[in-house]
């Protein structure tokens, strides 16, 4: 289900990237997270209707503290990111624009010395959650 959802959001290669809807964004931790708590009906029913941030920060048994630290860590560099495009252009979308200038605000506004520093944490950020969920769902080390 995961792939198809993807390949249907997969754009051309430009540097534009959505927050949500992007490999290793929002929609790959959504994944991640109903993958963990569907596998188990006493988690699911204890988790249900938590925030996502409660939720992962429950999950410290079934993927281990460093694993859920991690996750929680590049949630919420995600969700500030997304907080700080809606503010700065004033919008309802998390879309980081290839537009230079506008990627120089977002990273002005994290306090970093330039565009190439944000780059570098969106890739981070992404291909993280991207290696979290290929190994708690798409591996041998699947949590049982």
């Amino acid at each position: 289900m995961y792939n198809t959802v993807n390949q249907q959001l997969i754009r051309s290669g430009d540097k534009t990237f959505h927050i949500k809807k992007d490999r290793g964004g929002g929609l790959t931790v959504d994944f991640l997270l109903q993958y963990i708590c569907l596998k188990d009906i006493k988690l699911y029913k204890k988790l249900s209707g938590k925030s996502i941030r409660k939720i992962i920060s429950s999950l410290k048994k079934e993927i281990g503290e460093e694993d859920s630290n991690s996750l929680n860590a590049n949630f919420n560099f995600l969700k500030n990111l997304e907080l700080a495009i809606q503010n700065i252009f004033n919008t309802n979308q998390g879309i980081v624009h290839s537009n230079e200038e506008k990627r120089l605000l977002i990273s002005n506004f994290f306090k970093m010395k330039d565009v190439n520093e944000l780059d570098k944490k969106i890739t981070e950020v992404t291909k993280s959650n991207n290696i979290l969920f290929e190994k708690y769902v798409n591996s041998n080390n699947r949590i049982n």
